[in-house]
Order: structure tokens, then C-alpha cells, then sequence
């Protein structure tokens, strides 16, 4: 059993471990990749970011990290632009974050996103002797549970609910089986990472502290999705654990769910919510109509490739609604635990007294 989680800090002595190292990051200017790239360079890890539009870098690492601008979708470009960063610099590893999450857009639209550089970077990965891959795909690539499989460990039947889920599954897919081909691959993680929230994000915490104050129906309607049972994760214990698994030399490979430590029905979610931003929770039950105007709604969205909150949440058939992945795996193997209490990632999250910043 690994000892107790706790991640590097800034001024751990970790200079052994990131001596020459350099870690190539896409997304890097994505939710989690911003995150993560700031924590990789206070770490002292040397960070490659493949961006489609460097602007988008934050100013406060931008000087501190190389950068290459290419769109993951054009493969020719992106082989040129990694074989001639071959030439320069070794990677250590491969942190392949980006991709497209729109929920319902079309499977082939999120393929070509999704699946198509998920299959080049690893191959590249081997042939340029890297020595680690870690793919983040999403809780989505299983889709929502019944109440009898929560919670869900890795090794459940996968039975996504969106194109998203589907292309993440698909780019799984092809990692286990490359991984089972070929014996000389890289180490490969595949992550479950669940719903995440903080600073920078505008789903699920942001958009319930909305509601409640606006008294929408995402608010007013609550009693349709109050009992669905979810674990999300804050943003900064997400990047820790990535974090970890660059610098920490483990014999661990495989699929593992990063999700929050606790899980509580929505409706809790609302009342935490509601208790931090000192607003009152008004009544939430929804009129007769309006479970039969969102499965209308939820038709509609999927026709034109659209997802809002109340359609995300009843995404599953009847009695499949939850999203809670246990996360004994990465306890086991990883001694991984998120630090952040949810009272304290919401108040972060949504700035409130000032509790900003990650």
C-alpha cells in the first residue's frame, strides 16, 4: 500500500526527478491544461504545449514554456512539428489532453478530434522511445449508472450515452489494444476523469450558483435530477494526481477513474451551493410538463448537437442517471486521495470572500 497522498508542492525538492525532463502537454490552454502546465513549471518540469493559438497561453507561464502551434486534426503538420522537436530535445512523457467536448456533436466531427490524434501521438510516442502516455478521457466514456453499479469501478461495461462518450471509449479502445500489440509501447494511463469544477470552468458549479440566483428552471426543476448521485472533482487535485504521475517513476499502467472522494445527490450539491453564495434554495419541484418538454428538449439538442445542464443530467435512459466512479484503484496503487473539501473547491470556484485562484 503507497503511503498517503500528498502532491509535490512548489518548494519540494524534486530536482532529481525533473533533471532534463520534458513532458509535451496538448490542451495546454484548456481548462485542465492551463492548470496543469502551471503546476508542471513550478514543479520545474521542462513543458512542451501544443496549442492551436498560442494567445491563448496565459501570460503567466507564457515565457516559461516552448510552445507549438498546430491544430491536432491536420496529421502531416503535427508528425513534422513533433519529429523536429525529436531532433532538438528528448520527452520524457506525453500528457494528451485536448480534444473536442461537445457532448452530442457529430461522432464524426469528434472522431477526427478525439480519436485520429489519440492514434498519431501514440505512435509517435514509440517511435520516439517516450517513455510514458497519459490519455485523458472522461467518465463519459462509461456514461451514467444505475443505482445497483454505483459505484462504478474501471473494469464496468461501458455504455456511453453521447458521441463524446462514444469517441473517448474509441480512443481507449485503440490505446489498450496498441498497448497489447506491441510490447515496446510506452507506459500507457487512461484516465476517467469525472466531473470537474473550479475556477475557469463554467459547468455545474457556476451553472447552479446561477440558477439559484436567477431561479431558473435549472433550480425550479430540481426534484427531476435531485437524486442522482455524483463525485465531482476540484480542478487542482485533477492536475496533482497528472502532476504526480509525470514525476513519480511506477510500475502502475492502466484505466483509472479521477474522481472526487465524496459523493452526494445533486439536490446536496444545490444546498452546498446555495449555503456558500448566502442565497436562499427556492422550492424544486418541477410541474407535470416539464420532464416531457426536457425529453423533447433533450431530442432537439441532440439533432443539432447542442447540451445544456438539465439535458447533460438526464442524458441516460430511465434509472440510469448517476455519475459516482469509485476511486479505490488510484487509492490502492497511487495512495491518491483529493485534498480539496467541496465547500472549499465551491468558494474557490466561484470566488466567493475571495477564496479565488487554485
Amino acid at each position: 500500500m503507497p503511503a498517503s497522498w500528498a502532491p509535490f508542492a512548489a518548494g519540494d525538492n524534486v530536482s532529481s526527478l525533473v533533471k532534463a525532463m520534458t513532458v509535451l502537454v496538448t490542451g495546454a490552454t484548456g481548462f485542465i491544461g492551463s492548470y496543469l502546465v502551471a503546476d508542471l513549471i513550478s514543479k520545474g518540469v521542462n513543458v512542451v504545449a501544443v496549442v492551436r493559438d498560442s494567445k491563448k497561453l496565459s501570460p503567466a507561464y507564457r515565457d516559461k514554456i516552448r510552445f507549438i502551434t498546430c491544430d491536432l486534426r491536420d496529421s502531416a503538420a503535427l508528425r513534422a512539428r513533433l519529429d523536429a522537436l525529436r531532433k532538438k530535445e528528448p520527452v520524457s512523457s506525453i500528457v494528451h489532453l485536448a480534444g473536442l467536448t461537445d457532448f452530442y456533436a457529430s461522432y464524426k466531427k469528434l472522431f477526427q478530434a478525439n480519436v485520429v490524434p489519440t492514434r498519431l501521438l501514440l505512435s509517435w510516442c514509440e517511435s520516439a522511445g517516450i517513455g510514458k502516455f497519459i490519455f485523458a478521457s472522461s467518465i463519459e466514456s462509461v456514461g451514467p449508472l444505475t443505482s445497483k453499479d454505483i459505484p462504478a469501478g474501471e473494469d464496468i461495461e461501458p455504455m456511453p450515452v453521447s458521441a463524446y462518450g462514444l469517441s473517448k471509449l474509441a480512443a481507449e479502445r485503440h490505446i489498450n489494444d496498441y498497448s497489447a500489440q506491441k510490447p515496446s509501447t510506452p507506459k500507457t494511463l487512461i484516465l476517467r476523469i469525472g466531473n470537474v469544477y473550479g475556477p475557469g470552468s463554467g459547468f455545474l458549479v457556476p451553472a447552479i450558483a446561477r440558477a439559484i440566483e436567477k431561479r431558473s428552471p435549472l433550480v425550479r426543476w430540481r426534484s427531476l435530477w435531485g437524486e442522482f448521485i455524483y463525485n465531482p472533482i476540484f480542478v487542482a487535485d485533477v492536475t496533482n494526481f497528472i502532476t504526480s504521475l509525470v514525476l513519480q517513476d511506477s510500475e502502475h499502467s492502466g484505466i483509472y477513474n479521477v474522481c472526487g472522494g465524496v459523493s452526494l445527490k445533486l439536490e446536496e450539491l444545490y444546498k452546498t451551493i446555495a449555503d456558500c453564495i448566502q442565497k436562499e434554495l427556492p422550492q424544486g419541484n418541477a410541474p407535470v410538463f416539464a420532464e416531457y418538454f426536457l425529453m423533447l428538449k433533450k431530442y432537439l439538442f441532440k439533432t443539432v448537437g447542442l447540451c445544456d445542464t438539465p439535458t447533460y443530467f438526464l442524458a441516460g435512459a430511465k434509472g440510469r442517471n448517476h455519475r459516482f466512479f469509485s476511486i479505490d484503484k488510484i487509492r490502492s496503487e497511487f495512495g491518491f486521495a483529493p485534498l480539496t473539501s467541496l465547500e472549499e473547491g465551491i468558494l474557490r470556484t466561484l470566488n466567493v470572500n475571495g477564496n479565488a485562484g487554485k
